[in-house]
């Protein structure tokens, strides 16, 4: 008796530690997906100007990242034809 209770809690352990591995393989790639999510301008164009502000850009830490290098006329904005050189 005592040799089967000890099988059905190595059991126990195996069966958690593997819905514990695959939770977490989940949640990352939940979280990689929203981190990955393409914005479009319109998506950030939250006033509806035509152009992305620097604050706009801040949705998005990767264009945000290169909001400058983007921004060729210096002005502060991002046109359609400067955003669409993002990566």
């Amino acid at each position: 008796m005592k040799k089967v209770l000890a099988v059905l809690a190595a059991a126990a352990v195996v069966c958690s530690g593997s819905a514990l591995a695959q939770q977490n393989k989940t949640s990352k790639s939940t979280a990689r997906s929203s981190s990955n999510k393409t914005l479009s301008m319109k998506d950030l164009d939250k006033n509806n100007d035509g152009y992305i502000s620097k604050s706009e850009a801040d949705a998005s830490p990767a264009l945000s990242a290169e909001f400058a290098q983007l921004d060729t006329n210096k002005d502060g904005r991002l046109s359609s034809s400067e955003f669409a050189k993002h990566k």
